[in-house]
């Protein structure tokens, strides 16, 4: 799944932005939870609270944050996030182009260029979803995903356990994968253990058994959060969207 957010102050045309995000997806059904933002600085408050974003389309005038020192703090927590700017002033090219913002698009020629832009960004981040890139003492290796069956918390470093019974050793903290692959089809059987999807053979009760016969126990309560994941993965792609409530600490 990827991660969306759209930030523009103004109702209308935040709305209008992510209806086109959300066409643009379903045209290549693609799956992705879709976040709007009427202020910027709710925007940064969520990213440093923890919230994850993939690609990040903003206005670049509005108030109390404008878009250039948004991306500013936002290259300080997500310095892979794609961020396209939309505005109605070229002035800001040669600065939006130092912050490495992925294309700039003039509202004047955004019907034109929008959907070009949103094209190539998914094109990459997709991409970047197929491979992971796994670091160890030896060597550097690039693995496919879909041969990841689950990834455990060890001590400081994980686990990282392939559907051919290869297991890997990796110094990094389980949250830090989730993040690196965007919990794309991955889901956490608890805190310590991140589960493939794709590899799961039955979810009875509250025990959860993979394709290489491995079995954990989820407990009922986080089982039934697991078949819910399971079926969104198998079924019918769909595209989450939704708006941020109003900022209450401004």
């Amino acid at each position: 799944m990827l991660y969306i957010a759209v930030c523009e102050d103004e109702e209308s045309v935040l709305k209008a932005l992510g209806k086109r995000v959300e066409d643009h997806l379903a045209r290549r059904r693609e799956m992705a939870d879709i976040r709007l933002y009427p202020q910027s600085r709710m925007l940064l408050y969520d990213i440093q609270e923890g919230s994850h974003f993939d690609l990040i389309l903003s206005d670049i005038e509005m108030p109390q944050l404008d878009g250039m020192e948004l991306a500013g703090e936002i290259r300080k927590v997500l310095p892979e996030v794609l961020i396209i700017f939309i505005t109605a002033y070229e002035k800001y090219a040669v600065d939006a182009y130092e912050l490495s913002i992925f294309r700039y698009i003039p509202k004047s020629m955004l019907k034109e260029r929008l959907e070009k832009a949103l094209e190539d960004a998914f094109e990459m981040l997709l991409a970047a979803e197929e491979t992971y890139r796994l670091e160890t003492a030896r060597q550097v290796q690039v693995i496919a995903r879909k041969r990841i069956v689950y990834v455990q918390k060890e001590g400081k470093n994980i686990q990282i356990v392939l559907e051919d019974g290869a297991v890997f050793h990796e110094r990094k903290s389980l949250k830090r994968f989730a993040e690196d692959i965007w919990s794309q089809g991955f889901v956490y059987v608890d805190r310590s253990c991140l589960i493939s999807l794709e590899h799961i053979a039955q979810i009875k009760g509250g025990v959860v058994t993979m394709s290489n016969g491995v079995s954990f126990c989820a407990g009922m309560a986080r089982a039934v959060e697991i078949r819910r994941s399971f079926n969104r993965f198998w079924g019918d792609k769909m595209i989450c969207r939704g708006t941020a409530q109003k900022d209450k600490r401004t």
